[in-house]
């Protein structure tokens, strides 16, 4: 590993330490060096897009999110976070795209079942989508079920 590489590390590590600490605009600034290092860094791209969305800053956060997922299209996580910023935009369908992809990526993924479900809830307009909506929850629930360990 060279050292920019580590270095860009490190500071993802030091981001994530304060981002759990509660201290988010030191964070967000310490992924934001970390990407700086290394632009390729997909953990700090995700991570840095899911503080700028809790922040207020969902249009940047997009921004980020779209770059991570041109870098790893195949990550759960960053489908998930996407959907949360397009959620918050008012981007209703493409929010549900976004959840529905994360969930096939990741079938017992709790959290972007949950929120393709908010989705469907935000565009009901009427007692089907609703009926819709919770029988994706039971079947969201059972793969849950299913990937636990006895």
């Amino acid at each position: 590993m060279n050292t920019a590489t580590q270095a860009a590390l490190d500071q993802a590590n030091h981001a994530s330490a304060l981002a759990q600490a509660g201290q988010v605009d030191a964070a967000i600034q310490a992924f934001e060096a970390a990407i700086a290092l290394q632009p390729s860094m997909v953990g700090a791209r995700c991570n840095l897009g899911a503080l700028l969305d809790q922040t207020g800053r969902s249009e940047a956060a997009l921004v980020q999110l779209r770059k991570c997922l041109q870098l790893q299209p195949d990550l759960p996580e960053a489908w998930n976070n996407y959907g949360n910023a397009l959620l918050h935009c008012c981007q209703i369908e493409a929010a549900h795209h976004a959840f529905s992809r994360a969930t096939q990526l990741r079938s017992s993924y709790l959290d972007a079942h949950s929120n393709r479900i908010l989705a469907t809830l935000y565009r009901a307009d009427n007692n089907q989508t609703i009926q819709l909506a919770r029988s994706d929850w039971q079947r969201a629930l059972q793969a849950a079920t299913q990937k636990m360990p006895a």
